[in-house]
C-alpha cells in the first residue's frame, strides 16, 4: 500500500477494530472509497452517444455496446436496446438499410449480418487490389540428385488491410478516434521492454517488432478463475488463424479424418491442435462440441477463444490415433500442434543430447531403457503403494423427490465375525471412508457384510434407497468395444485400481444418505460404497474422465487394459511402453491408486473379462470350456435354460450353435411335458465337443477388406466375417435363381418394371446413391425411403433383400393369387412378405380380403361390442326386467328389480296374454308400479293387450332386439339363479322356497345389504338365529353410489375384448347372421332401412324386414353392393323397400325399443307409427293385407296350395 493509500485509509475509511484484521475487510472498503458514484441517467445518455468508429472492427463496436449498456439497468430490454443502438450507430450505411430491411429483427440476427457485412467488404477489397498477391509452393524433382527441392516464390503484398494499417494508431495497433484517452494502450506497460503506453505487437524495442514477417504460433493457455479479458484482448479476435501471411516454408499432409480425406497443416510451434468451425461441420456435423476452457494464443499476443474441443480418430500406417482439436469461429484449416505431429510419425526432432537441459537427458534416457516390471514399482511407488486418496471431483446422488424416505430396522451379525467386521470398520474410518453418525438422518440402510478369504467387505443393503436413486445412464463398456483396437496388439498389461469404488469422493449431502447400521451405532459413507444400484455406472464415467486421451488405454469397470501395437515386436514393446509410463503419469496426477497383487505385466497372452486376448487374436477361456466340459446332462427345463445360457456367451466362437441347440429349446416351449430323448444327448455331446475344438478369432481391422459368408437354415441365419484369410473367386448372386418363378414369369415382372415410371425412377436412385436426407429424394419414390437400405437392382428387376419389388400392374393379379385359399388378412400378410414387396402391401391385402364375397358369406361371428349398461335406478321397483321360463314341465314369470336385484316367479296355467297380465298386476300391486318395464319380443309381449296394459298402468315399455338376450341380462340372470336353487333343492330333497327365502335375505358382494334389504328395509327372519334388533326397519342409503361402481368394474372387466363396431347407416347394403336353423351358414345379403335404437336397426333380407343387433349385421363388400345395384330386380326391390318400410311398424317391432344393452329410445320414434303392433281392435282388415311375424321379426306367409 502507498503512503497516499495509506493516508486515505487513515483518515478517510472508518473501520471497527475487529474490520481492521481482515484484509478482506479493508480490500472492500477502499474499493467502495475509490468507486466512483453511478448515475443511470448518464450511463444511459452515453449509452445512446456510442457510435461505430471510421475504422472500428464491429466486433469491437459491439463489446463497446454491451460494456456500456451493462451499467445502464436496462433489465429485459437489454438485448433489444443494443440492438436498435447496433443499428443507429453502424458506420456503413449499407449495412443500416440491410438492417431495416429485416422483419421481426433480433440481437444475434443483426450481429451476424454486420458480420457478414463486414468480412464481404474486406475481401472485396482483397479482391480488387492488383498487388494482393498469394505464395506459390513449386517442387521439382532433381534428376542428377534424384532428390527433392523445394522453390519458394514470396511477392511483395500490398493488400488493403496492410494499407489500412497505415491509418491506425501506432501505439495499439488498431483503429480508434484520436486521442490518447481513446486508445487502449494508454496507460498500459508493453509486455516486450517493460515501457509504458503501448503494446508489445508494435513495440520498437523488441524483435517481435520487426519488419520481418512473422511465424503464426498457437499456444495453449488454459484460463484459471484470475483471467479476465482486458481491453487488449478484445480486439483481434476476428483473426484468422491459419492465415499465415509469412514467405518461409509451409507444410502440408491429408490425413483421414473420421474416414474423410482432409488436407491438414503442420506447426511444430503450436501446443494444441485447432480446426476452424467449417471444416469440422464438415466433418462431423452431428457430433457435439465437448466443453472447454482454454484460450488460443496467437503470435499477434493476443487471445483467441475456443468454442469446445472436437475428438476424432485418424489413421496412419494402419494405427488408429485419438486427435483433439479446439474448434475456432474461424476459416481455419485444420492445423496439427507439435504433439500431433511426432505422435503420428510426420515429424522427428534430431537434437544434439549436448543441447538439451540436464534434466531431459536424465528423462530421455530413462525412457530409452527396457521397461521392467521392478522398473515400474520402483518409479511410480507411489501409484501402487501410497494410501488411498479421493479423485478430483465429487461424487452426487440424484434423488426421485416422490419417494418417501425409509429408515431400516437394524440386523444382528453373526457373532464369529463381530470382531473382524469391527476390525474393519475401524479400518476404514481411520482411512477416511467411514465416520460416525449422531444426528438424525433421513435415510438409513443396513450393513452387509461379504466374508473372503484375506479380508472382509463391508456393504450397505440400501435396497428402499436404490429405488430412490436416479440413474444417470452412462453407457458401460464391454469386451466388444475394444477388440476393434488391437489388430496389431501384440504385447498387454493388466492393472487393477485399488478398491475402485474407495477412490471416489461423496458430496455432503449424498454421503447422508448411505447412513447405515452397525452394532457400534450408524455411520456414513465419504467415499463411493458398495450396493449402490448408481455406483458401477458413475465410477465407470469417472474412470473415463480420469482415463480420457490416453492411447492405448482401455478401461472396463475396475480393469485397466494397456497395449503395445505394431507391425514387430520390437515396435509394439516401445509403443506399450510409451502407453504404460502415460498412464502411471495419469494416475500419479489424479492420485488414481493401482494394485501392486494384481499387475500383469508386458504379456503375450492374458486373461481379460472372461475371455484370453493374445498376439494370433480371441480366445476362449479355458476355464469356461472345463465349467462346459463338467456340466451335467440336464433333468429339467431350468437346468436346460443354465447349459443354453451358459454356451451361448461362448457363442462366438461356437458356429451353427443355434442350431444344435434348437432341440433343446423345443423343450422349454410353454405348455410342453418333459421328455428327454437320444437327440438331446446327441445336441449336448456335440456342444461340447465343439466347445474343445473352438477357433482363434481375429482381431477386426477397420483398414483391411472383409469377406462375409453367409447361410441360411431352418432356424437361424449365420454369417462369418473373415479378413486375409482366403481368397473368394470374385462371383454375381443372381438373386432370380432362389425365386419359385417361371422364366415367363420373371420376363413378365422385368417388362412390367421397365414400364413402370415409379419403379424406373427408384432404379435411377439406387444406381446414383440415395442423398443423405429424404427432403432431396424425388417424390415419386419418397414412400421407399424408410427400405432404402434393403433395395438392389438386378438384371431390370427390383428387390428389398429376398423379396421382389412388384410393378404396379401386376398387383392386382398377385393379390388374386395371394388369397386363392381364401384365409384370412394376416395370413395372407405372412405368406406374401417372404417373397413380395410394394409399398403398403399389408393394407392393401387387407382391403382385398374384406372385399372378399366368399369370405364374407361365410364369415365368422364378430367382435363383442362394448358394455352399455342401464340407466341406474335411484329407488327400489323403478325398473322391472320380465321373462317366461320353463322348468320341470310347467311355465313361469320372473320379475327382477334393478335397484335391489330382488326377484318374484309367478306360475302360469297358460302362455297366453290374459294371464302373462293378471299376474303382473298381482306383483304390481304388491310392490307398486314400475316406470320401466324390460322385455324380450315374445308374443305375449308384444301384442296390442300388453301395450294396452302399459298405457293403463302409466310403464314405458322397452323391447330387446331379436336373437339378442344379453340386453335382457337382468331377467336372464334371474332365470338361472332360480333354476339353479330349484335343481339343488329337488337334489338335495330340501324345500325350494326355503332356499329362495335364504337367497333373499343374504347380502349382496359390493353392496353391503340383502336384496330384501334394498326392497323392504328390512331382513327377512329365516331359520337361522338372529337378534331381534337385526329385524328392525332400516333404511339403508348409498345404494346407488355403490351400483355405480359395481358397473363400472364390470364394464372394465367386459371391455378388455370388446371394440366397437362402426356406425350402419340407413340404406347401406349389409349381410345378416344366418338365421336359427340354417345350417348353410351363410350370412345373407340385405339393406338397412331403419335405425329403431342405439345398435339396434330393421333391415331388409330377400324381401322379409327382421330388427337385429349391431353385432348380427356386418358391412356388405363392395363387390356385393354392385351386384344388387346393377341386378335384374334392383327396380322391384326398391319398390318393395318401401312398401315393407311401412309394414315394419307391426312386424319389426319399431314401437319403442331398448338397445342390446337396455338404452331406449324415446316411446314413439320418428317416421314410424306406434300403434303398429299387431290388428286394431274394432277395424276390420282383409286377409290379404294383414302381415303375420314370428317372434324373431321373420315374415309369416301361407302355405300356396294348389286350387282344386
Amino acid at each position: 500500500m502507498g503512503n497516499e493509500c495509506r493516508h486515505i485509509y487513515m483518515h478517510n475509511v472508518t473501520l471497527t477494530e475487529e474490520q481492521k484484521k481482515d484484509p478482506k475487510t479493508i480490500l472492500d472498503a477502499l474499493g467502495d472509497y475509490f468507486k466512483p458514484a453511478k448515475n443511470v441517467i448518464y450511463e444511459r445518455y452515453t449509452f445512446g452517444c456510442c457510435k461505430q468508429g471510421p475504422n472500428e472492427p464491429i466486433d469491437s463496436f459491439i463489446t463497446k455496446l454491451r460494456e456500456k449498456a451493462s451499467s445502464c439497468e436496462y433489465r429485459d430490454l437489454k438485448d433489444e436496446l443494443i440492438r436498435d443502438r447496433l443499428v443507429l450507430g453502424i458506420a456503413s450505411e449499407s449495412t443500416r438499410r440491410r438492417l431495416l430491411r429485416e422483419r421481426d429483427l433480433t440481437l444475434p440476427t443483426a450481429v451476424e449480418i454486420c458480420r457478414l457485412a463486414e468480412l464481404t467488404e474486406s475481401r472485396m477489397r482483397l479482391i480488387e487490389s492488383p498487388q494482393a498477391q498469394v505464395d506459390s509452393i513449386n517442387s521439382m524433382v532433381d534428376r542428377q540428385g534424384g532428390r527433392r527441392k523445394i522453390q519458394w516464390k514470396t511477392a511483395e503484398r500490398n493488400t488493403a488491410a496492410e494499407r489500412e494499417q497505415q491509418w491506425t494508431c501506432k501505439y495499439c495497433g488498431n483503429g480508434h478516434k484520436r486521442g490518447r484517452e481513446q486508445c487502449p494502450a494508454y496507460g498500459k506497460t508493453c509486455r516486450a521492454c517493460g515501457v509504458s503506453n503501448h503494446f508489445a505487437k508494435v513495440c520498437q524495442a523488441s524483435s517481435r517488432a520487426e519488419k520481418t514477417r512473422k511465424v503464426n504460433v498457437v499456444e495453449d493457455v488454459q484460463q484459471t478463475e484470475g483471467d479476465s479479458d482486458t481491453s487488449e484482448n478484445l480486439y483481434n479476435v476476428t483473426e484468422y488463424v491459419g492465415n499465415v501471411k509469412a514467405p518461409g516454408r509451409k507444410w502440408f499432409v491429408h490425413l483421414h479424418l473420421n474416414k474423410k480425406r482432409q488436407l491438414c497443416q503442420l506447426d511444430t510451434g503450436a501446443t494444441c491442435n485447432v480446426m476452424g468451425r467449417q471444416f469440422k461441420e464438415k466433418l462431423s456435423p452431428k457430433t457435439a462440441l465437448q466443453p472447454t476452457r482454454t484460450r488460443l494464443k496467437l503470435y499477434s499476443d493476443t487471445y483467441m477463444p475456443s468454442l469446445g474441443k472436437f475428438h476424432t480418430d485418424c489413421v496412419v500406417r494402419g494405427k488408429i490415433h485419438r486427435l483433439v482439436f479446439e474448434i475456432v469461429n474461424t476459416k481455419q484449416k485444420p492445423l496439427l500442434g507439435g504433439a500431433a505431429c511426432t505422435d503420428l510419425g510426420l515429424v522427428k526432432f534430431t537434437i544434439p543430447r549436448e543441447l538439451l537441459p540436464a534434466e531431459v537427458n536424465t528423462i530421455d534416457a530413462s525412457q530409452s531403457m527396457p521397461l521392467t516390471k521392478e522398473m515400474l514399482l520402483k518409479d511410480f511407488h507411489d501409484v501402487f503403494h501410497d494410501p488411498i486418496e479421493s479423485v478430483p471431483g465429487n461424487i452426487h446422488f440424484d434423488l426421485n423427490p416422490e419417494v418417501t424416505p425409509v429408515q431400516c430396522s437394524p440386523r444382528n451379525v453373526p457373532v464369529a465375525l463381530k470382531a473382524r467386521v469391527k476390525e474393519e470398520l475401524d479400518k476404514h474410518v481411520k482411512a477416511g471412508n467411514l465416520t460416525p453418525v449422531t444426528e438424525p438422518t433421513a435415510w438409513i440402510s443396513n450393513m452387509v457384510t461379504v466374508a473372503k478369504p484375506d479380508k472382509i467387505r463391508i456393504c450397505i443393503d440400501p435396497k428402499p434407497l436404490n429405488q430412490a436413486l436416479l440413474r444417470s445412464h452412462y453407457h458401460m463398456p464391454t469386451l466388444e468395444d475394444v477388440l476393434y483396437k488391437l489388430p496389431k496388439a501384440r504385447v498387454f498389461t493388466l492393472v487393477d485400481a485399488r478398491d475402485a469404488f474407495l477412490q471416489c469422493k461423496l458430496d455432503e449431502e449424498s454421503s447422508r444418505l448411505t447412513t447405515f447400521w452397525t452394532p457400534w451405532g450408524r455411520m456414513r459413507w465419504l467415499k463411493l460404497p458398495f450396493g449402490v444400484s448408481v455406483a458401477p455406472e458413475i465410477y465407470q464415467r469417472k474412470q473415463h474422465e480420469l482415463l480420457s486421451g490416453l492411447a492405448g488405454i482401455e478401461p472396463i469397470a475396475d480393469d485397466i487394459l494397456v497395449v503395445g501395437c505394431g507391425d514387430t515386436d520390437a515396435e509394439a514393446e516401445e509403443d506399450h511402453n510409451t502407453n504404460l509410463r502415460a498412464l502411471m503419469q495419469r494416475c500419479r496426477a489424479v492420485k488414481l491408486r493401482l494394485s501392486e497383487r494384481k499387475l500383469q505385466f508386458k504379456l503375450k497372452v492374458v486373461h481379460f473379462h472372461g475371455h484370453v486376448l493374445s498376439t494370433e487374436g480371441l480366445k476362449i477361456d479355458p476355464e469356461k470350456t472345463q465349467a462346459v466340459l463338467d456340466m451335467p446332462t440336464p433333468t429339467d427345463a431350468k437346468a436346460v435354460q443354465r447349459m443354453i445360457g451358459f454356451v451361448t456367451y461362448l457363442a462366438k466362437f461356437l458356429p451353427g450353435l443355434s442350431e444344435i441347440c434348437e432341440p433343446l429349446r423345443r423343450l422349454l416351449d410353454k405348455d410342453t411335458a418333459w421328455h428327454w430323448l437320444p437327440k438331446h444327448d446327441d445336441a449336448i455331446r456335440e456342444i461340447k465337443r465343439m466347445v474343445t475344438n473352438t477357433p482363434v478369432l481375429k482381431y477386426y481391422d477397420v483398414t483391411k477388406p472383409v469377406t462375409i459368408q453367409s447361410s441360411d437354415t431352418p432356424y437361424v441365419r449365420q454369417a462369418v466375417c473373415s479378413m486375409d484369410s482366403f481368397q473368394v473367386e470374385d462371383s454375381e448372386l443372381d438373386q432370380a435363381q432362389h425365386l419359385d418363378v417361371t422364366d415367363f414369369r420373371f420376363r413378365q415382372i422385368a417388362q412390367h418394371t421397365e414400364m413402370d415410371d415409379v419403379l424406373q425412377a427408384l432404379t435411377s436412385v439406387i444406381l446414383r446413391g440415395w442423398p443423405d436426407f429424404k427432403e432431396d429424394t424425388p417424390l415419386l419414390v419418397r414412400e421407399y425411403w424408410p427400405f432404402r437400405d434393403e433395395l438392389n437392382v438386378q438384371n431390370s428387376v427390383l428387390y428389398r433383400g429376398q423379396c421382389v419389388v412388384i410393378p404396379k400392374a401386376l398387383r392386382a393379379e398377385l393379390l388374386r393369387r395371394i388369397h386363392t385359399s381364401h384365409i384370412g388378412g394376416e395370413a395372407c400378410y405372412r405368406r406374401a412378405r417372404d417373397t413380395l414387396f410394394w409399398p403398403n402391401m399389408r393394407t392393401e391385402i387387407k382391403d382385398y380380403v374384406s372385399n372378399c364375397s366368399a369370405c364374407n358369406e361365410y364369415a365368422r361371428a364378430q367382435q363383442k361390442e362394448s358394455l352399455m349398461s342401464h340407466d341406474i335406478p335411484t329407488r327400489p321397483w323403478q325398473t322391472v326386467s320380465m321373462d317366461i321360463f320353463s322348468y320341470a314341465g310347467q311355465d313361469f314369470i320372473v320379475l327382477v328389480d334393478h335397484y335391489s336385484d330382488f326377484w318374484e316367479i309367478d306360475l302360469l296355467p297358460d302362455l297366453s296374454a290374459d294371464t302373462l297380465i293378471t299376474r303382473c298386476k298381482s306383483q304390481f300391486a304388491c310392490y307398486g308400479q314400475p316406470d320401466k318395464v324390460l322385455t324380450d319380443n315374445g308374443p305375449q309381449f308384444a301384442c296390442e293387450q300388453f301395450r294396452k296394459f302399459a298405457a293403463k298402468w302409466g310403464f314405458n315399455h322397452v323391447t330387446s332386439s331379436p336373437r339378442y338376450p344379453k340386453s335382457n341380462g337382468k331377467a336372464e340372470s334371474a332365470v338361472k339363479i332360480v333354476k339353479s336353487l330349484c335343481k339343488r333343492a329337488k337334489l338335495d330333497g330340501t324345500d325350494k322356497w326355503q332356499a329362495i327365502l335364504h337367497w333373499r335375505n343374504k347380502p349382496t358382494e359390493g353392496l353391503d345389504s340383502s336384496p330384501a334389504q334394498r326392497l323392504m328395509s328390512r331382513r327377512l327372519k329365516t331359520s337361522l338365529p338372529v337378534a331381534d334388533s337385526l329385524l328392525q326397519p332400516w333404511l339403508v342409503t348409498g345404494v346407488t353410489e355403490k351400483l355405480r361402481l359395481k358397473r363400472r368394474l364390470a364394464k372394465s372387466a367386459y371391455d378388455i375384448s370388446a371394440r366397437d363396431l362402426p356406425e350402419l347407416n340407413v340404406g347401406e347394403h349389409i349381410r345378416m347372421r344366418p338365421l336359427p336353423g340354417d345350417r348353410t351358414g351363410r350370412w345373407q345379403l340385405g339393406q338397412c332401412l331403419q335405425k329403431v335404437a342405439p345398435r339396434s336397426f330393421v333391415v331388409e333380407v330377400d324381401g322379409t324386414l327382421y330388427r337385429r343387433n349391431r353385432v348380427d349385421l356386418r358391412v356388405a363388400e363392395h363387390s356385393a353392393r354392385m351386384r344388387q345395384l346393377v341386378g335384374p330386380e334392383q327396380s322391384s326391390h326398391t319398390d318393395r323397400g318401401h312398401v315393407n318400410a311401412e309394414r315394419a311398424a307391426g312386424g319389426a317391432r319399431t314401437d319403442p325399443v331398448q338397445d342390446d344393452t337396455g338404452l331406449g329410445e324415446p316411446p314413439h320414434s320418428p317416421g314410424v307409427p306406434a300403434q303398429g303392433r299387431g290388428l286394431t281392435p274394432g277395424k276390420p282388415v282383409s286377409t290379404e293385407s294383414q302381415a303375420v311375424y314370428s317372434r324373431c321379426g321373420r315374415l309369416l306367409r301361407p302355405p300356396q296350395r294348389l286350387n282344386l
